[in-house]
């Protein structure tokens, strides 16, 4: 059992949306599996683990960098590993003996020694789409399909252009923390990349685009419309296409995983979650802007129809087993015990 402490008085309605996913489990949800594996402590002198509560964005946020600093300095006065979350897409890298977990994040910046690659925690979409599992059969040609904001409109890169030199300019002048990021338009890269994919003729697409995100929508009723469709059109494609959005990760590689489905990921330096565990080419294909067309087409025919039903039933188990909030954190107490015996 790993002994931690945090600050309760953040464990709250107030920063429920920002609580360190793993007390949002143990706190809010009450699981039972991670009680058995996580225990909290009165006393910071008493414990494995400081976990700071909430995630470090806020604190910078809200000015209180110095109240940060000093839980952790204190911490680390007194030997205790510190784990702390930042949950902005780009992220936060700070100068202290720490463990962070994050979801975005480039490999070539990040180690696995201080760094914990969060997937993204989502709802079952079995569950909202109400239907069961089943794999795809295979056919000659690779279907893959897409649902999502790809735009590249003079207006869109004018104001993918301004968004970014903003950022910018605010990291400059110290008003943001978070880590800098080079110039990646992401809409329109996704979609000159899509463009590609319909363009082959050794590829079936199935691609909705869509100008803003969620298609705009605002009301329940629409959001819920749009959620189904989003759904769907990975349910009904064994392959899935998956970029970046604006921090370095893809939320629609989790939801693709979730359903059973293929990945198709452009590596833009992606770190992924539990990369020392998880044979990602196993599950998936990686490939790059330049070689998509070509690694796609020979990833599909080198597969027998056993192994392309394999995978698909692989995934949706790697996703129940791995990326569930608390079979992750279960994962993560697998990995850390050995640090505190």
């Amino acid at each position: 059992m790993i002994k931690f402490y945090t600050d309760k008085k953040y464990i709250n309605e107030k920063y429920r949306r920002n609580v360190f996913p793993l007390l949002f489990d143990l706190y809010f949800k009450e699981n039972q599996d991670l009680l058995k594996l996580y225990s909290e402590v009165s006393k910071l002198e008493d414990a494995q683990v400081l976990i700071v509560p909430i995630s470090i964005d806020i604190f910078f946020k809200s000015k209180k960098k110095k109240e940060l600093y000093k839980f952790i300095d204190k911490a680390n006065s007194l030997n205790k590993s510190v784990w702390i979350y930042s949950s902005d897409d780009r992220g936060i890298t700070i100068d202290k003996n720490v463990l962070t977990f994050r979801f975005g994040g480039f490999k070539s910046k990040t180690s696995i020694n201080n760094t914990v690659m969060l997937p993204v925690f989502i709802e079952d979409p079995l569950d909202i789409l109400k239907i069961d599992f089943y794999p795809l059969k295979k056919n000659e040609h690779p279907l893959i399909g897409f649902v999502g904001h790809a735009d590249k409109s003079i207006k869109k890169i004018w104001k993918e252009q301004l968004i970014h030199l903003y950022n910018c300019t605010k990291i400059l002048l110290k008003k943001e923390h978070f880590d800098h990021q080079k110039y990646f338009p992401s809409a329109v890269i996704r979609y000159n990349l899509l463009k590609e994919l319909e363009s082959s003729s050794s590829i079936h697409t199935n691609f909705i685009y869509r100008g803003q995100y969620r298609a705009g929508a605002k009301s329940d009723g629409e959001k819920q419309r749009t959620t189904l469709e989003f759904y769907q059109n990975i349910f009904d494609c064994p392959y899935t296409f998956c970029i970046r959005g604006a921090g370095n990760f893809s939320v629609r590689l989790y939801e693709t995983l979730a359903l059973g489905r293929i990945p198709v990921l452009i590596d833009t330096d992606c770190r992924l979650p539990l990369e020392n565990e998880i044979d990602w080419k196993k599950h998936s294909l990686i490939t790059t802007q330049e070689n998509l067309i070509e690694d796609f087409v020979v990833f599909h025919n080198s597969l027998s129809n056993k192994e392309f039903e394999a995978i698909q039933i692989s995934n949706r188990k790697l996703w129940n087993t791995h990326f569930r909030r608390d079979a992750f954190f279960m994962k993560i107490y697998e990995q850390q015990k050995n640090n505190f015996e």
